[in-house]
């Protein structure tokens, strides 16, 4: 056990291949002070700084401040980005070191272009902004326990815009058996079976070209 107390200064560090996930996560460059303690079992710091760059998905993120806990897998605070392609304020709690995960946060997204991001190459003008709130658990959407909500988020391709001002989607699932409840401005949903989230995708597309054909590229 030893307590810490100091600055954080890391040029180009490689954290993809520390995390073992390089095909994701690349280079981050950062500046921070840390405080907390470590042992052979627990490590808990608080960090503030700021992430000059940080390459995620093959994208340079920019500009990121963060302020909060880190305790073993767990964040509990603020991040603000502020980029030419994203602008994100969140607070609150990510654990992934639980089994379930557990994800406790506000995120408000004033704008953000998907496919600058790399998270979305159908349309070079595809843009979103929304304000999230989350309350739930799950490592995926089979297991997924809680509450997401979407409020005031607008949806913008080439020459086609969605605004939608309240989506719910809440669900409960146990073995054998998941319960999901979907609630929104142009859409209300119940379902209850035994079924599997990430099976159904084909319902959720035809959803989306029956009641969003603003949002769904059809042209192949």
């Amino acid at each position: 056990y030893f307590s810490f107390t100091g600055k954080i200064n890391a040029r180009d560090f490689d954290l993809g291949t520390l995390l073992d996930r390089h095909e994701s996560i690349g280079l981050i460059t950062l500046s921070a002070t840390a405080s907390g303690y470590s042992s052979d079992r627990d490590l808990k710091a608080d960090v503030k700084g700021e992430v000059n760059s940080f390459f995620i998905k093959g994208y340079q993120y920019r500009n990121i401040q963060l302020a909060g806990t880190i305790s073993n897998k767990t964040y509990n605070g603020s991040l603000y980005i502020n980029d030419p392609n994203i602008n994100l304020d969140f607070r609150g709690k990510v654990d992934f070191a639980s089994e379930s995960g557990i994800y406790d946060f506000s995120a408000n997204v004033t704008r953000a272009n998907l496919f600058a991001l790399n998270l979305d190459k159908t349309d070079p003008a595809f843009t979103i902004s929304f304000y999230m709130e989350a309350n739930a658990t799950g490592r995926s959407l089979a297991d997924l326990n809680g509450e997401v909500k979407l409020l005031n988020s607008l949806f913008e391709k080439k020459n086609k815009q969605l605004q939608i001002y309240d989506f719910s989607l809440r669900s409960n699932s146990h073995p054998g058996h998941q319960a999901l409840r979907l609630r929104s401005d142009f859409l209300e949903a119940d379902l209850s079976g035994d079924y599997d989230l990430t099976q159904i995708r084909h319902f959720f597309s035809l959803l989306l070209h029956t009641y969003l054909p603003s949002l769904v590229d059809t042209s192949g």
